[in-house]
């Protein structure tokens, strides 16, 4: 390994250009020297290209295609073309402002500071950096993997609770993410889930691992920064224009994969229409790629010809954050039938946006969302027809769910957020210490 460099930052990004771009900028301004790798999902050229701004940076920039989908794959590939022994993974929609060289652990000052997770590749290399504790925003290889004391952030266990989806046919991941697992489980100082239900998943799981339950602990969503930002009254107008959206539209804000059960939703329009005679639009985004996506997405489309509801569908692909804030709060109502929990972020996407929710009664979900959405069995076209036509037809009960939403949008704040976020640090010291 060439260890010229102290530092190599690594930017797992998915057809997100302009928020990488900024990304990068706000790194060109750190000090210190570091190189960065973009690894990029989606092989996009237009990205390699772009990065030619950063020819002959103090920083240099490296593109590296890896077309295998998910964060294992491109966190893995980053870390065997580092030229650096010490790792950091950065978030390709973050703008870093603070010292990059310092973690919590390593520089306390480093505790306000987001979008950063330092990792290590050799152990002979964190040992020289004085590092107390790792912190992992996911799962990995590398954070199932290492010696050193560490917190490792699972947002779901889901290829344990539905083993059947074909999300985890590739032969080897289901293995893999459960090898990783159990090796947390057993290794790890803490687990954070992100739900008491999250947290009870894991328990039951790997109870049998070693995990036990004082090395559990829960960090609540919180709404996401983009959202926050702006004023949505001001972006309703604008993305109205950019992307000629109908005057009143459902929105489903998911990519392509058969747990996410688009057809379900576009059978259920084909039933309120010809039921009901009502004809909603139905706006849709996120990524139709390759492999099972592309496939989930032509089934998709496939089903709304079958059904008779393909010239309601907007399809937008893959939209920036810049947009996305704008298009909840311009939808009638945002509809989630995914069969995955135990929490999902699109839901306070929409609460933050005062866009009314119909989501997905599971285990998790419920207790998330508690009387701030309405809930349909997300295998049901018929639940699912019934309740989009209650609230599509009712503006009344629309606005009751948003009044409620905004109550329940309370238990979900940064400053929540942060404080059990510092929690789960102190503890995580203080077993590392122990």
């Amino acid at each position: 390994m060439n260890e010229s460099w102290p530092l190599s930052v690594l930017i797992p990004t998915y057809r997100r250009l302009d928020s990488l771009m900024r990304t990068l900028d706000s790194l060109q301004a750190q000090e210190g020297s570091f190189e960065i790798i973009v690894v990029d999902n989606a092989a996009d050229e237009n990205v390699r290209d772009a990065l030619g701004r950063f020819t002959g940076a103090r920083n240099p920039v490296r593109w590296i295609p890896e077309p295998r989908l998910g964060l294992l794959y491109t966190r893995s590939s980053g870390a065997m073309h580092a030229r650096s022994a010490l790792l950091a993974y950065v978030d390709d929609d973050v703008t870093i402002r603070r010292a990059l060289q310092t973690a919590y652990g390593v520089r306390r000052e480093a505790r306000r500071a987001s979008g950063l997770a330092i990792d290590h590749h050799a152990t002979r290399s964190i040992r020289a950096h004085d590092v107390d504790l790792l912190f992992f925003p996911s799962v990995s290889r590398l954070a199932a993997s290492t010696p050193f004391p560490s917190i490792i952030a699972v947002h779901d266990i889901q290829h344990r609770l539905q083993p059947h989806l074909p999300e985890y046919a590739p032969p080897g991941l289901w293995d893999e993410l459960e090898n990783i697992l159990r090796r947390a489980a057993s290794g790890s100082a803490l687990l954070v889930a992100e739900s008491e239900t999250g947290r009870e998943d894991l328990l039951e799981a790997y109870s049998e691992h070693g995990l036990t339950s004082d090395r559990v602990m829960v960090v609540p969503y919180a709404v996401p920064g983009y959202l926050r930002k702006r004023p949505l009254e001001h972006e309703t107008a604008r993305v109205r224009e950019t992307f000629s959206l109908p005057e009143r539209f459902l929105f489903y804000p998911a990519n392509f994969l058969p747990h996410k059960n688009h057809a379900v939703l576009i059978e259920a329009m084909g039933v309120m229409r010809m039921r009901y005679q009502l004809r909603p639009s139905l706006v849709l985004v996120g990524d139709r790629g390759a492999g099972l996506r592309a496939r989930t997405f032509a089934n998709v489309m496939e089903t709304a010809r079958r059904v008779g509801v393909v010239d309601q569908i907007r399809y937008l692909g893959f939209v920036d954050d810049d947009d996305l804030g704008g298009i909840f709060s311009a939808a009638d109502v945002m509809v989630m039938p995914s069969s995955f929990g135990p929490t999902n972020l699109p839901i306070l996407e929409a609460w933050e946006a005062e866009c009314p929710v119909v989501t997905s009664d599971l285990r998790g979900i419920r207790e998330m969302c508690g009387d701030a959405a309405l809930l349909v069995d997300p295998g049901s076209v018929d639940d699912l027809c019934e309740t989009l036509r209650a609230l599509w037809t009712d503006a009344d009960a629309r606005a009751a769910l948003v009044g409620r939403a905004n109550i329940r949008l309370q238990e979900f704040s940064p400053s929540r957020l942060r404080d059990a976020l510092f929690r789960v640090f102190e503890e995580g010291k203080r077993r590392a210490t122990d």
